[in-house]
């Protein structure tokens, strides 16, 4: 058999790249599998799309990837070793350039960390990484020559294991292969195109239904979203499934109860067993797109781009993202789901002077929105005046106002795009704020009532979507997803336990109604019906509410029962528990009974740095 070392340059280049191809496409269907079958379970789901993109685009990118390392390992740089460093050794040359290469890619991760390392792309970074590797390649050479003379080690060996698996049949049949499989899948994949409308989802971080002006607020906070209101139908009562906004929104984009996905807290991840809107849609060809100033790190399946984060003011840097991704859109061939999840109303309430002062222009107290100061009120149970609280809900409203004008932006490019008429736009909350409604608590995650766990809801489609309409009937916020799909005209998953509100919109708004429920960290629970509010607290269960190291108190406390009749007390402000122990009764069994329907034991989530380090950065924990 001819010697490698004697073998042309041509050949050897061919020889890499098929052993390239053959180890990489390999190598890369295995990849595509585990994470098709295991990870995001895309397989179970029956979601062939994203199976054969991820299939596809996994043998291509590892396919080329290993040939372009052989060609490069092997003919190119052992040949460049052996005319420039003067390595005549073949082995030598192999191995110099294999360990030197190495040492190039793990000094660069590792000094280009540092603070006092000059960048990677600047002129003295690449210096000083080609230095440390010229180093480790000495090194190297000098390694090799102890090992060859003392040991009598070789390393030139070549290829003459795997030569019998390579003629000149065998090449063209894989390339071939290689190459019709990613026709095949390229044809397949551009030939999805979805007949429905696009769809423009925005939310808003801890935002309360009732400080909008379509839900009957005196003050002009929300002319944007207001408009939407006007053009749509607007549902009076929707409740969020928890007053917190990792397990909300994944309850939003799954249409199933915490209790079910098992994303109990912030930062927990969603099991990929769990289907997101997002992998419907784009399972159907959609561009996906989402632009989140909270919720970011979650595991948001099915998105094409993501971009955003969780801390600092990040409501003006999404809109400039999304409103750039749609201008690479075309209008007249794509179809979209762009999902925009604002949070300017979340603590703390700093928004710009010009809004402030359209509300409140000439407050002078001691009190603002920071966090220390509103987590002072709550620990220290301070007793605000009317004139300080009502500055600090000024400071609520101006937040909303300065979300509002980005929202603005986001319709009228629509507008401008020619869109407007062929996108559904849908817009909600995760959650709402209390607002020192008790407890002189201002902010969400220890409340069970419907200031905290009431949202908006409103749906628009000209033509499609009845404009003005107002919809009494309560719905949970499970049921935004199985809404979307049907006015997508798309088929609901039978795992949903979010139902379709589409005969809302169309049909009848009064007489039917179907209970809200609501959990906080899957130990205390509550129902509403539309007469009345049941809280169940079966433990006691009760954590520290704020941030500040002189909470040292019993928390946020919620009685074992609590009643309310909304009806006559939708502040929920009196506990008639007691008045109506029947009622209490039959509320606390459909509890019981919806806690076991899909029952899952979730472990608890052991959170890394960097979550934890995010859950303190955004006040969750001290």
């Amino acid at each position: 058999m001819q010697k490698e070392s004697q073998l042309s340059f041509f050949e050897q280049v061919k020889r890499s790249v098929y052993f390239g191809l053959l180890l990489g496409s390999s190598l890369g269907a295995a990849h595509a599998y585990y994470r098709t079958y295991f990870v995001d379970q895309y397989v179970q789901k029956g979601l062939s799309f994203f199976v054969l993109e991820i299939f596809a685009e996994t043998i291509l990118v590892a396919g080329l990837g290993a040939a372009a390392l052989l060609v490069l390992l092997f003919p190119v740089l052992a040949a460049v070793g052996r005319s420039v460093l003067g390595l005549r050794d073949l082995g030598m040359a192999r191995l110099s350039v294999v360990v030197g290469g190495a040492a190039w890619l793990f000094a660069a991760y590792s000094l280009n960390k540092t603070t006092w390392f000059p960048p990677a792309l600047s002129a003295g970074g690449i210096a000083a990484n080609a230095g440390v590797a010229v180093l480790f390649l000495a090194i190297t050479v000098a390694l090799y020559h102890v090992l060859h003379t003392r040991l009598k080690l070789d390393f030139g060996g070549g290829w003459a294991g795997f030569t019998r698996l390579y003629r000149g049949p065998a090449f063209a049949l894989l390339a071939v292969a290689f190459v019709g499989f990613q026709l095949y899948a390229g044809y397949r994949l551009s030939a999805q195109q979805p007949q429905g409308p696009n769809l423009l989802f925005i939310t808003i971080d801890t935002l309360r239904a009732d400080r909008l002006g379509c839900y009957g607020y005196e003050r002009n906070t929300s002319p944007a979203i207001d408009r939407l209101a006007r053009e749509g139908t607007l549902f009076e009562h929707c409740y969020a499934q928890r007053g917190l906004t990792w397990p909300s929104l994944t309850s939003i984009m799954t249409a199933l109860y915490p209790k079910t996905h098992g994303v109990l807290k912030n930062q927990w991840m969603l099991d990929g067993q769990f289907i997101t809107l997002a992998e419907i849609l784009k399972n159907k060809g959609y561009k996906t797109g989402a632009f989140l100033a909270n919720f970011y790190y979650a595991p948001n399946r099915g998105f094409d781009v993501k971009k955003g984060g969780e801390v600092g003011d990040l409501d003006k840097t999404v809109t400039r993202d999304a409103l750039a991704w749609m201008n690479r859109l075309n209008p007249e061939k794509d179809r979209f789901f762009m999902w925009v999840h604002y949070k300017n109303p979340h603590d703390p309430y700093t928004p710009p002077q010009r809004y402030i002062d359209m509300f409140d222009s000439t407050y002078t107290g001691p009190f603002d929105g920071s966090r220390p100061v509103l987590d002072s009120i709550y620990v220290n149970q301070i007793d605000l005046s009317e004139r300080d609280l009502a500055y600090i809900n000024a400071l609520y409203d101006a937040e909303i106002r300065t979300t509002d004008v980005y929202i603005d932006r986001l319709l009228n490019r629509l507008d401008e795009m020619g869109l407007t008429d062929n996108t559904l736009v849908v817009f909600s909350a995760d959650h709402g704020e209390e607002l020192y409604d008790r407890n002189y608590y201002f902010f969400h995650s220890c409340s069970m009532y419907d200031g905290v766990l009431r949202i908006p809801l409103i749906f628009r489609m000209p033509g499609i979507v009845p404009a003005g309409k107002v919809v009494s009937n309560q719905v949970e916020s499970i049921d935004i997803t199985p809404t979307i799909l049907q006015l997508m005209k798309l088929p609901l998953r039978e795992e949903f336990e979010g139902q379709s509100a589409l005969p809302l919109i169309f049909g009848a708004t009064n007489g039917s109604w179907r209970p809200a429920f609501a959990e906080r960290a899957g130990a205390i629970f509550s129902i509403r019906t539309p007469e009345w509010k049941y809280i169940y607290n079966p433990d006691d269960y009760h954590t520290y509410c704020s941030r500040s190291d002189d909470d040292t108190g019993d928390g946020y406390l919620i009685d074992a029962q609590e009643l309310y009749d909304v009806r006559t007390d939708p502040g929920e402000t009196r506990n008639v528990v007691d008045e109506h122990p029947d009622v209490a009764l039959e509320l606390r069994a459909q509890i019981l009974e919806w806690l076991n329907t899909n029952r899952r034991v979730h472990k608890e989530h052991k959170l890394t740095k960097e979550a934890e380090e995010r859950l303190r950065a955004l006040g969750y924990i001290k």
